[in-house]
């Protein structure tokens, strides 16, 4: 039976698997068609058009969901959320507008003024391209007062300044041992909240520049440790910078908590679509040498039924 205020919610999937394995939104759509009697849910090649479907099912409001911006399947009706690459300035433009907390950042011009007011006595220097810190690289601190006296000329011929545009950005200390939470969220649901706490200590900030600019403090640089306990005020936290971004349905949030005033800090959304490392090619050898913290990422909130959940809401409140 069709009930008259029936929903269409669209699953597109790669084939390719680079990002995840298709497997789990098939996984997910049918626990979504098991509980919502009123959305039929429909998985489908992203790589097929919506012509593909039965042209009856468009009778209905429908809710396309994406996980990449490269879409070849265009339904002819209905709100369409997907993922897609957010420049790092453009987030925290939103992020600001939204009226949440992250550090200040601006682009980097050598001999630039710096404020002490505004940045603080240590800062960070990171390429403002989204893909030339994903592993952590590149990424240095520096004492203000020292990046403030740096001309062109007194950076390596090597670096990352003399090839990219670079972001200066306030540095939030988050402890003896860098870390941050990672926050796995879809369409404003949190699927895990995951600690990361960098195994070695990042240097004394009193210490020379020449040791600061080599110190690792990005936590996806180095050997970590990995945590799923309970962290409540990060959850509601990570729901409100979902809610900054509601036509990008996946975000992996990146969130900081000050040292010394507990505040918590977004760093990035991660919105472009990989992020879903149940099972993308991208965390493959980490799930292998972590096991346990695979399999806790996926039991923490039992996340195949919260993004089921997630999906379902969406679609009831989207659908069009």
């Amino acid at each position: 039976m069709i009930f008259a205020s029936a929903k269409n919610l669209i699953i597109l999937i790669s084939k390719s698997g680079n990002r995840y394995d298709p497997a789990d939104f098939v996984d997910i759509g049918n626990r979504a068609a098991a509980f919502a009697t009123d959305v039929r849910v429909y998985v489908v090649s992203n790589e097929v058009p919506s012509s593909s479907l039965p042209k009856s099912i468009w009778e209905f409001p429908t809710l396309t969901v994406a996980f990449n911006n490269k879409l070849t399947f265009i339904p002819p009706r209905g709100r369409i959320i997907h993922n897609r690459k957010i420049e790092k300035l453009e987030q925290a433009r939103i992020l600001r507008l939204a009226g949440i907390p992250i550090p200040h950042c601006e682009i980097f011009r050598p001999g630039m003024t710096l404020n002490p007011a505004i940045w603080g006595d240590v800062v960070l220097l990171k390429p403002a391209p989204l893909d030339a810190t994903s592993h952590g690289d590149n990424i240095h601190i520096f004492r203000r007062s020292s990046l403030a006296a740096m001309k062109a000329g007194d950076f390596p011929p090597d670096h990352f300044v003399h090839r990219f545009p670079m972001i200066i950005q306030q540095f939030i200390d988050t402890g003896k041992f860098p870390c941050k939470y990672r926050v796995l969220t879809l369409c404003g649901e949190v699927l895990y909240a995951q600690f990361r706490k960098l195994m070695e200590p990042r240097p004394d900030l009193a210490l020379s520049d020449e040791v600061l600019k080599s110190a690792q403090v990005a936590t996806s640089g180095g050997s970590c440790q990995y945590f799923h306990e309970d962290y409540p005020d990060v959850v509601e936290f990570a729901k409100k910078v979902a809610c900054a971004f509601p036509n990008v349905p996946l975000l992996g949030v990146d969130i900081v908590r000050d040292f010394t005033s507990n505040e918590l800090y977004v760093l990035e959304v991660n919105a472009g679509g990989n992020t879903w490392h149940f099972s993308s090619k991208m965390w493959a050898e980490r799930r292998r040498q972590y096991p346990k913290v695979a399999e806790e990422a996926k039991t923490q909130y039992n996340a195949f039924d919260a993004a089921a959940r997630a999906l379902v809401g969406a679609t009831r409140r989207w659908a069009s």
